[in-house]
This record gives structure tokens, C-alpha cells and sequence, in this order.
């Protein structure tokens, strides 16, 4: 966290802006976002019913992946 003074001389704190996430992503963004090969990542995203098909077009539902994912304990 830094501090700053602002126009008025007063301190004012920013945060860290935060990692925004998208709803639905594609297969190219969302290996590079959760780190892992493409063939891995397909089965995982079909085992958890997260494949969205819009004619040729395949997108990800991040929440359901993410809500997927936390079903695993470490």
C-alpha cells in the first residue's frame, strides 16, 4: 500500500489495484491465466461443465471452473 499527498496536502492511501477477472474466456487466456498445457486444461474445464459454445466460438465460465476447482482440498 502506498501514500500520497493529494492537492489539499492531505494523505491519502491507494491500494494495489486488484487482478480483475472475466466471466468467460477463451482456451488461449485462460491457460496463460491458470498456467497449465491446453490438453489438461480442457478436461478439467469438461469435468466441471464449464465449456460455453457459441456456433465455432469456445468460451470458459470462470466462476463455474473456479467454484470446480475449490472443490479439491489441497
Amino acid at each position: 500500500m502506498r501514500t500520497r499527498k493529494n492537492n489539499m496536502s492531505d494523505f491519502v492511501t491507494e491500494e494495489p489495484p486488484k487482478r480483475t477477472q472475466k466471466k468467460y474466456m477463451r482456451y488461449s487466456e485462460a491457460t496463460e491465466y491458470y498456467g497449465i498445457g491446453l490438453t489438461k486444461f480442457k478436461e478439467v474445464a469438461r469435468n466441471a461443465g464449464a465449456i460455453r459454445k457459441i456456433g465455432r466460438l469456445v468460451c470458459i465460465d470462470t466462476e463455474k471452473l473456479e467454484a470446480f476447482i475449490d472443490t479439491f482440498e489441497p
